[in-house]
C-alpha cells in the first residue's frame, strides 16, 4: 500500500465484476487478498485524500474518517431486512459525513 491515493487498479474492477457474476462466498473467500489489497486498502487511501480536499472545496463541514461504519462499508451486506439476499455488495461506496 502507498501513502497516498493513485485511483483504482483495472483489477480492483475485475475483481467487482467476478463479484459481481459469482457473488458467494466460495468466490469471495478465493479473492480475499485481491479485495484487501485493490479495494479496501486503496478506499481507505481515497477516503484520507478525499477527507483533506471536501471541507476546503465543497463544505466545510464535509469530512471523511477511513474506518468501516463511518465512510467505508463493510463488503458484507446485512440481508436480515433487505429484498436483495446477495451475500456481498459488488461496488465500492463512500458516504460522506457532515459534522
Amino acid at each position: 500500500m502507498t501513502d497516498s491515493f493513485m485511483g483504482f487498479s483495472q483489477r480492483a474492477f475485475e475483481f467487482l465484476e467476478g463479484l459481481a457474476a459469482h457473488n458467494t462466498k466460495a468466490f469471495f473467500d478465493s479473492q480475499r487478498d485481491t479485495h484487501k489489497s485493490e479495494i479496501a486498502d486503496p478506499a481507505k487511501l481515497h477516503v484520507d485524500a478525499l477527507a483533506i480536499e471536501l471541507p476546503a472545496r465543497v463544505h466545510p463541514r464535509l469530512r471523511g474518517e477511513a474506518r468501516v461504519g463511518r465512510s467505508l462499508f463493510r463488503i458484507s451486506r446485512d440481508t436480515r431486512f433487505s429484498t436483495d439476499k446477495t451475500p456481498r455488495q459488488d461496488a465500492h461506496r463512500l458516504p460522506l459525513l457532515g459534522r
